[in-house]
């Protein structure tokens, strides 16, 4: 389909064709959008089409439409700023992040060399500091975290690995935490 071939403006094609049908668009439609933009590098225009699609058909997003977005930041020129700012949004809006919303963001970080959101984001995926619950990361991507925090050796980092370390099933982090 149109998904696989990058062609974002047949997808609008579609979409035009499904609202004068009188279809109502879904997440499905809004992710598939979403990933179409990206493929054609026109994130702006994927922000813009979520929100007008939303604000039209009182649609809330979900958390594929919203990986999608995160995925189109970090794939694109947006960077990881306006990721971090979806991801925020995601969480006003009450979208709970799943494996792979913080594998794109938690890569994304590492990628930018950005230790703060990492060991903030990572402390949200564990469930520390407020979350509401933790969410099992698969293990290559904690130890590609775990391994970036520790290499950093800034405070921040070894804090988290610390606090990390202490919680049930997270034996893997023990290698990271440094002797006092």
């Amino acid at each position: 389909g149109c998904t696989g071939s990058g062609l974002f403006d047949r997808g609008l094609a579609v979409l035009a064709e499904m609202r004068s049908a009188g279809v109502r668009p879904s997440n499905f439609t809004l992710s598939s959008l979403v990933r179409l933009a990206t493929r054609a590098n026109r994130t702006q225009e994927a922000f813009e089409l979520c929100d007008s699609i939303a604000k039209e058909f009182n649609l809330r997003l979900n958390v594929h439409v919203y990986n999608n977005l995160i995925q189109a930041c970090t794939s694109n020129s947006s960077g990881l700023t306006k990721a971090l700012a979806t991801f925020g949004q995601m969480l006003w809006d009450k979208v709970h992040p799943d494996k792979r919303t913080y594998a794109l963001i938690l890569r994304a970080c590492i990628a930018s060399q950005n230790v703060a959101d990492c060991a903030r984001l990572m402390r949200l995926a564990a469930g520390l500091g407020g979350a509401d619950a933790a969410v099992a990361l698969p293990n290559e991507l904690l130890t590609e975290v775990l391994e970036f925090l520790a290499r950093s050796q800034e405070p921040i980092a070894t804090s988290l690995i610390r606090d990390l370390s202490r919680l049930p099933g997270m034996e893997i982090c023990q290698r990271y935490v440094s002797k006092p």
